[in-house]
């Protein structure tokens, strides 16, 4: 359990397009009726840890395209901060031709503009990896291609690792300033 004034986000996962509106609708209400903003982490990207630990996601793009639209609508205009696929844009070229990875690439930007058109008060961030996995500017070219600009408020790190928060503060700034993306 979570130390009090700990902040835990909640994790979507799995291929559940028939119910995953409703989960997302009691966890954003229930954290808009306490006056919290909750963090979701939405994690279903075909083939989003190639065959690692995390294997899995939906089937296919066109799948996970709807599992998201319903993902969007639990939102219903409710404050949320969103990580969008941890570690899949670094991975991507682990297991992904350059086809898939142009698939990979869209779908991100589809989540991401879906999900803040669900919300106007929803903050969406693409997982970029950590400090010691890709360079900045390698990091940079990857959201940039996910069209970071349109599709999100901007980078998170860390999600999945243990690295130190003084080199995520800088590798981030570096990601960011290689975007051309300041803001």
């Amino acid at each position: 359990m979570p130390s009090p004034g700990s902040v835990q986000a909640r994790w979507f996962t799995r291929t559940n397009t028939s119910t995953v509106r409703a989960e997302v609708e009691a966890l954003v209400g229930a954290a808009a009726a306490a006056g919290k903003v909750p963090i979701l982490v939405v994690y279903n990207l075909p083939n989003r840890d190639c065959g690692g630990v995390s294997t899995g996601g939906a089937p296919h793009h066109a799948t996970y395209r709807q599992w998201v639209d319903q993902v969007a609508a639990g939102l219903n205009g409710r404050p949320a901060t969103i990580v969008l696929e941890p570690d899949v844009l670094p991975l991507m070229t682990s297991c992904q031709n350059a086809g898939q990875q142009a698939e990979t690439k869209a779908s991100m930007a589809y989540a991401g503009k879906k999900l803040k058109a669900a919300s106007a008060s929803a903050k969406v961030y693409f997982d970029a990896g950590h400090s010691a996995w890709l360079s900045p500017a390698e990091a940079a070219a990857r959201v940039t291609g996910a069209d970071i600009a349109n599709s999100a408020d901007g980078i998170s790190l860390n999600v999945s690792n243990y690295r130190r928060t003084a080199d995520e503060v800088a590798y981030a700034k570096a990601v960011i300033a290689a975007t051309g993306c300041p803001g």
